[in-house]
């Protein structure tokens, strides 16, 4: 399964990604310095022999500054950018490779650039020339040739759908809205327009080329038989590890309810002006049902608006987020949740502060919180479980990533069926700061441990306090993800006598247990039947997480 996952889609320049995140940051740090001042990249950059050593290729040194970065100006003297060979797209591609793992802002800063590029080279028929600005040749003629035009719309529908690489806010409101209008351009040109796709066509007259015999008809779907989005041979791409769930509305039902949809078709159009709307105290459950869009606000659902229920429309594109970068290396988290009997259904919590310091996608304070088919998105500190006072959440069927203690905190937690996706070698999955008084930390049952094709050495957990409590139990281990030793004691010998890490059942090629720490342990099969859901989270209380819940789905 590993194989799969890190592909990047529409990639066709295969020097251009390699298992290294180090090499893949290097390429995008010269990437960046070869983009022209229109925002599109010229042809072949990545195999094209370097004038100044005929042994290297351009992408293997930075644009000095004084060269041409395009061979092809317009009139005026503009460097072109192109869509031939796959130039633009794989750039583009590779950029949002290693934006999503580090956050770095340049990249973004090129990724809209590129964005606006390709938005202001369409022609108001819905075409796309094959190179931009116009040169007044054969170039400005609408291509399907070497799938030009097609790959422009593909990436484009990428990134309106936030489908991987693209999965994390990168436009703002207004580029969203000229994005959408674009592709239903770019469709209606391909629907309505034509019957047969030949290489070429007119751009004033939509006419093909007839001395041009090949069509292209294979590469894209009409809008009515794919609802607006284009159909495309398989390509390799990053592996879904949570599948993708539609819920409507119609399928709700609740004492309350209350519809977020940020096209303003529902009550709100954003997520926190619905939980103010919740009374304070209230004692009945509320639904708050969101319609897909990227929600790009800090939420806080506060200590005393207890009993709601987030419900996402599309989990890959009901997507909660935030950026709040505070200097001081520990930065704002994005949802926060203080209130009990708290529930989240199939959406996205995400937050964009990447590489630069610590942020939490979500926060969880209070009690008896359920997690169903959720996504945790985020780099260091995904998951904070930050209650103090024997809080206790349930997560079932979530995906959850990070390279470095991404899943931290008191509280004791129970993740049942989740994927947790490492994104760095060497990293820490865990950092539980159990209070000794507490049976229980954090829980792993029938979870997949698994991260990108390079990934490996990364410790299940560190504790942060003395006392942390972690199980992991009928684990599926990809290969070398899991040190060998399973878990790091943070430098501290104490802490190899005070910790509690436990570990049954492990299986898969990453599963090997005869080099883990002596100072952890392998639980027996009668020890390891303890470690239930109901056993663990039922308190005193008796909650069942798995059978309460604050709405009803059919």
């Amino acid at each position: 399964m590993r194989g799969d996952i890190g592909m990047l889609p529409m990639l066709t320049a295969a020097n251009y990604y390699c298992d290294d995140m180090n090499v893949n940051m290097v390429i995008a740090d010269r990437l960046l310095t070869w983009q022209t001042d229109g925002g599109g990249w010229g042809k072949d950059i990545h195999n094209r022999p370097d004038p100044k050593n005929d042994q290297k290729v351009l992408i293997d040194r930075a644009w000095d500054a004084k060269e041409p970065r395009s061979r092809i100006v317009d009139q005026s003297g503009n460097e072109t950018g192109t869509l031939e060979n796959g130039a633009t797209v794989n750039e583009m591609i590779l950029l949002a490779k290693v934006y999503r793992e580090t956050g770095d802002r340049r990249y973004k800063d090129a990724l809209v650039k590129a964005v606006d590029y390709l938005l202001d080279m369409q022609y108001a028929n819905g075409g796309w020339p094959l190179t931009y600005p116009l040169l007044g040749n054969d170039t400005d003629r609408i291509t399907f040739d070497g799938a030009a035009m097609i790959r422009a719309m593909k990436i484009l529908s990428l990134i309106e759908r936030t489908e991987y690489p693209f999965d994390y806010v990168l436009l703002d409101a207004v580029r969203e809205q000229k994005l959408k209008e674009s592709l239903q351009r770019g469709f209606k040109f391909i629907e309505c327009t034509l019957t047969a796709w030949g290489k070429h066509h007119d751009p004033e007259t939509d006419i093909p080329n007839h001395d041009e015999d090949r069509v292209y008809g294979e590469a894209v779907s009409t809008n009515s038989q794919n609802n607006g989005q284009l159909k495309v041979v398989p390509e390799n791409r990053y592996a879904e590890q949570v599948e993708n769930k539609i819920i409507p509305l119609a399928d709700i039902t609740a004492d309350t309810l209350i519809v977020v949809a940020k096209d303003g078709s529902g009550d709100y159009v954003d997520v926190q002006a619905a939980i103010d709307a919740v009374p304070a105290d209230n004692t009945k459950p509320v639904a708050i049902y969101i319609k897909e869009g990227l929600y790009h606000q800090k939420l806080v659902i506060p200590k005393n608006k207890p009993m709601i229920t987030l419900v996402g429309e599309n989990k890959f594109r009901t997507i909660l987020t935030y950026l709040d970068i505070t200097g001081t290396g520990f930065n704002g988290g994005s949802t926060i949740v203080e209130a009990d009997d708290f529930t989240a259904l199939n959406l996205t919590f995400a937050n964009e502060a990447g590489a630069i310091g610590t942020a939490a996608a979500l926060e969880v304070r209070g009690d008896r919180g359920y997690f169903e088919g959720v996504r945790l998105l985020g780099y260091q500190d995904t998951l904070y479980l930050n209650s103090k006072q024997g809080g206790r959440f349930y997560f079932h069927d979530c995906y959850i990533e990070g390279p470095v203690d991404f899943i931290y905190g008191p509280a004791t937690a129970f993740l049942e069926n989740c994927v947790i996706f490492n994104k760095r070698s060497g990293g820490y999955i865990t950092a539980a700061s159990t209070p000794k008084e507490q049976k229980y930390g954090i829980i792993f049952l029938n979870c997949t441990i698994t991260g990108y094709p390079w990934v490996k050495d990364v410790y299940f957990g560190r504790p942060w306090r003395d006392y942390a409590n972690d199980v992991f139990l009928h684990s599926l281990i990809e290969e070398g993800v899991i040190h060998p030793q399973g878990w790091h004691n943070w430098g501290s010998l104490d802490k190899e006598q005070t910790a509690r890490y436990r570990e049954y059942g492990s299986y898969g090629p990453g599963a090997d247990i005869r080099l883990r720490a002596n100072w952890t342990k392998q639980l027996s099969s009668d020890e390891a039947m303890e470690y239930t859901a109901k056993n663990i989270l039922s308190g005193k209380d008796g909650w069942a997480p798995t059978i309460k819940r604050n709405v009803v789905m059919r």
